[in-house]
């Protein structure tokens, strides 16, 4: 599990939200598959609906995003959590709803409250 993780600030979720997801390190904090809990590895290939990770031993996993919690490494050991929710799609379809105003800054502004400050979930699903 991430060690250190950042406190929910905008400007971190929506470089997540808004870049490319394959190549970044990722780790399944809450998931609705709790055989999931707990992956890490690398986002090799990102469809609508959900990631494929590569773990350690070069496994492929697919995680669904929808009722997913995620932590993606940010810079130097930093980590982000992000609602699955908040990345469904592809890139280019969430550009789009970025520019036309709607869909993923609201689901960034509703999450806001229910962000956790570290990578240990209570338990609790997404």
């Amino acid at each position: 599990m991430p060690r250190r993780v950042l406190a929910r600030r905008r400007p971190d979720i929506l470089s997540i939200v808004f870049s490319a997801l394959e190549g970044r390190e990722v780790c399944v904090v809450v998931h609705s598959d709790p055989g999931l809990r707990g992956l890490r590895g690398r986002v090799v290939l990102e469809t609508r609906n959900c990631i494929i990770v590569e773990d350690a031993r070069g496994r492929r996993r697919c995680v669904e995003k929808r009722g997913a919690l995620l932590a993606f490494k940010q810079g130097a050991g930093a980590w982000v959590l992000v609602r699955g929710e908040e990345i469904l799609g592809p890139l280019w379809e969430r550009l789009r709803r970025l520019e036309r105003g709607k869909g993923v800054v609201e689901l960034v502004r509703a999450g806001e409250e229910r962000r956790y400050t570290g990578c240990e979930a209570s338990g609790e699903d997404v």
